[in-house]
């Protein structure tokens, strides 16, 4: 092989006659990944309780803005996962395999590699960005609809008893 010849691509296991390579799961992380879930599904329900017993006793402008701050939540918890989902893209292009090494799978997972690989990671890429979208739209849904809910659709703030008039009554 000379000097001007172009790279060799690795397989992408397009051709039936290269045996797949697959990656297993490690117990361990299977085993954290199901206590992680099992918490965070615990909160989730808290979470929502506690909302909902919230909703039953709060004032309407105290919901309005409780539902701002969760929106402006959901955005950054967004922008996390599409931080991470780069992060993630970024080491499939480094490695040229997906999943890359290190990567936790849930289940026997055929290791991609070459073009296949360098496909899988757009996709990953395309979903951060759709990610980052999203989380914009949270962050200017309160923006938007502030002046919807400040300007005439809800009640006044706050709406107290407005005292009899003074004086002779006739």
């Amino acid at each position: 092989m000379s000097d001007d010849d172009p790279p060799i691509d690795p397989p992408s296991y397009a051709d039936p006659a290269i045996e797949p390579e697959f990656v297993h799961s490690d117990p361990a992380q299977l085993r954290r990944l199901l206590r992680g879930s099992v918490v965070t599904l615990i909160g989730l329900v808290v979470i929502g309780l506690s909302f909902r017993y919230w909703l039953m006793h709060a004032d309407a402008f105290v919901i309005v803005r409780g539902m701002f701050w969760l929106s402006y939540l959901v955005g950054f918890g967004l922008l996390a996962v599409a931080v991470h989902a780069w992060r993630y893209a970024q080491r499939i292009f480094r490695s040229a395999q997906f999943p890359p090494p290190g990567a936790w799978v849930l289940g026997p997972t055929r290791v991609l590699r070459g073009t296949a690989a360098q496909r899988s990671g757009r996709w990953v890429l395309v979903g951060a960005v759709v990610l980052v979208a999203l989380a914009a739209c949270a962050f200017y849904l309160p923006h938007a609809s502030r002046n919807l809910v400040f300007q005439g659709s809800l009640p006044a703030y706050p709406s107290l008893p407005v005292p009899a008039a003074s004086g002779a009554h006739g």
